[in-house]
């Protein structure tokens, strides 16, 4: 609720219209889920604040590799080159562990940017 609060006028309108159109979804009775009708559940109308704490919790699973980032960024600070770094932290192998976009779909081809 307090970061709802500290939110700016046009910020706080997306919010609420974000959750505007979670409950208009809700509103409409959708088929909900088995584990709901499972465990006798019904989704309470979203708030505002609710998309708010998801985006929190996302950005913890997001961080995953955060360790790694600031590892490269200790490396850079005791002034190692890219192509040193690239060596000892070599990129993510999508040849042999896909993943959904391709290098090229990310701006760059998927290079790291220059520091």
């Amino acid at each position: 609720q307090r970061a709802y609060g500290a939110l700016d006028g046009d910020t706080r309108r997306f919010v609420d219209a974000y959750a505007a159109g979670v409950n208009a979804y809700l509103n409409d009775a959708p088929r909900l889920p088995l584990e709901f009708w499972l465990l006798g559940y019904s989704p309470e109308p979203w708030v505002a604040a609710d998309s708010l704490v998801w985006a929190k919790l996302m950005s913890f699973d997001l961080s995953g590799n955060m360790n790694e980032e600031l590892e490269r960024y200790d490396l850079i600070t005791l002034g190692r080159t890219m192509e040193r770094i690239q060596q000892l932290m070599p990129a993510y192998d999508t040849t042999r562990y896909p993943t959904a976009i391709a290098p090229d779909d990310i701006e760059g081809g998927g290079a790291l940017p220059p520091f």
